[in-house]
């Protein structure tokens, strides 16, 4: 029996859009937009704290942890979306499109906060040269993850 077959299909998409009905999804997305003000305040108090200086800032395990979280929830969404909806209906969409360069660029955020997890780097002070504009896409993107939430 072929696995994607037009009634499978049709079957999780409707699971897919009743889940996104209930309230249990309100409360996710509320914890998921929680985590992300989190994560974007914590790093203008910390930018601020600085002096604005993006190459002073340091993360936590914890912190890069959640980046990788957030990121993979949002990406799901997204892909979940496209997968409800449609290509041709997605990439119409204005927000569909705005959710979709937030999750390409989430997953560039996710790439540098696995590196750092594995070099173990988020315990060293401040940032090396080539990771800036690593810093300042997270930085960027988080105000960005609360609006496509």
């Amino acid at each position: 029996r072929p696995l994607r077959t037009p009634e499978r299909v049709q079957r999780a998409r409707h699971a897919i859009l009743w889940w996104r009905l209930q309230k249990s999804y309100l409360a996710y997305c509320g914890l998921l937009l929680a985590a992300t003000l989190l994560l974007a305040v914590k790093n203008v108090v910390k930018l601020c704290r600085s002096g604005g200086h993006l190459s002073r800032l340091q993360h936590a395990a914890w912190e890069e942890v959640c980046e990788i979280v957030v990121g993979v929830l949002i990406c799901t969404e997204t892909l979940l979306t496209l997968r409800i909806v449609g290509r041709r209906a997605f990439l119409e969409n204005a927000w569909c499109l705005l959710d979709s360069a937030v999750s390409a660029l989430t997953l560039v955020s996710i790439g540098y906060s696995l590196w750092l997890l594995a070099a173990q780097r988020h315990d060293r002070v401040g940032a090396q040269e080539g990771e800036l504009p690593l810093l300042l896409l997270r930085v960027l993107l988080q105000p960005a993850r609360c609006v496509a939430v």
